[in-house]
């Protein structure tokens, strides 16, 4: 009973929080030109998210733009989630919806970076302190939302990092259900890592703690290399398997090429920097 008190206490905080976030997060979105002069990011991605959801010549045309995104420095997934997070504007507002950057950027800001982090800082919470204690699990969820980088990103950001961070949350969540036992929840730990490294390519580097858990129950179960190795490889097929399922445009030759080469590129930038001092 404690613990769902503590629970309901944390959700109402979550709620009050994800409330604050619309006051920020409703401004610097009135049009498409007010977005590309203050949030450079969410304006390269907001012509490329209209794009999915804009009617093709026929069935087919309109089925091509919605699976073929273009933006290939995020996996599908996000513009997959967005794009059913704007979906009921486009319904209500018809091929008129991409001019009400104002209603849209609002809900996928909030629903896309917000609520996402706001439910990952709740799991870790939960990890952390079971919920035993009302004010420590109230004190340690504020201060994780309260974590610079978790700021920043929930502010006046449209992006896929909120998501990945619930993604890696989720794995956390089923890799401790699972205690060391190699069972369901192990392979429930598998889906999200490959939904998280579907979301970016960011999820992949969560690897080591898949590595990190193998050898602990190794020593815990005293399981034998030949007994560990079946399930390891499981794990792995399911995180492959997940991942491709959710970028299908990798098993189109052609668009894979495009996506290898943005990556490669963009990973040039990142260990590099930018050229272009103004970019960023």
């Amino acid at each position: 009973m404690k613990k769902n008190k503590t629970a309901l206490f944390i959700t109402l905080i979550g709620c009050l929080v994800f409330l604050l976030y619309l006051i920020p997060n409703v401004r610097g979105i009135r049009d498409e030109h007010m977005l590309s002069i203050l949030s450079q990011d969410e304006s390269i991605q907001y012509p490329y998210l209209v794009h999915m959801l804009t009617p093709g010549a026929n069935v087919l045309g309109t089925i091509k733009n919605f699976v073929s995104y273009q933006h290939y420095y995020y996996g599908y997934l996000f513009y997959l989630i967005s794009a059913l997070v704007v979906l009921p504007v486009r319904l209500l507002a018809g091929s008129q919806f991409g001019s009400l950057t104002q209603v849209n950027l609002l809900l996928l800001r909030q629903m896309v970076s917000v609520l996402p982090a706001i439910a990952a800082a709740g799991v870790f919470t939960w990890l952390q302190t079971r919920f035993r204690s009302a004010w420590k699990s109230a004190l340690l969820f504020v201060f994780l939302l309260l974590v610079p980088a978790v700021l920043l990103n929930n502010l006046w950001f449209w992006h896929p990092d909120g998501l990945v961070l619930l993604g890696v949350a989720l794995s956390l969540f089923f890799l401790d259900r699972d205690g060391y036992k190699l069972g369901r929840n192990f392979y429930l730990a598998a889906l999200f890592c490959g939904m998280t490294a579907a979301l970016k390519v960011i999820g992949f580097f969560f690897f080591l703690a898949i590595l990190i858990y193998l050898l602990l129950a190794l020593r815990h179960r005293k399981l034998t290399l030949q007994q560990l190795l079946r399930p390891a490889l499981i794990f792995l097929l399911i995180v492959v398997v997940v991942f491709v399922l959710l970028n299908p445009l990798l098993l189109v030759p052609h668009t894979r090429a495009q996506m290898l080469k943005v990556q490669q590129e963009q990973n040039y930038f990142v260990t590099h920097g930018w050229e272009d001092e103004d970019t960023y």
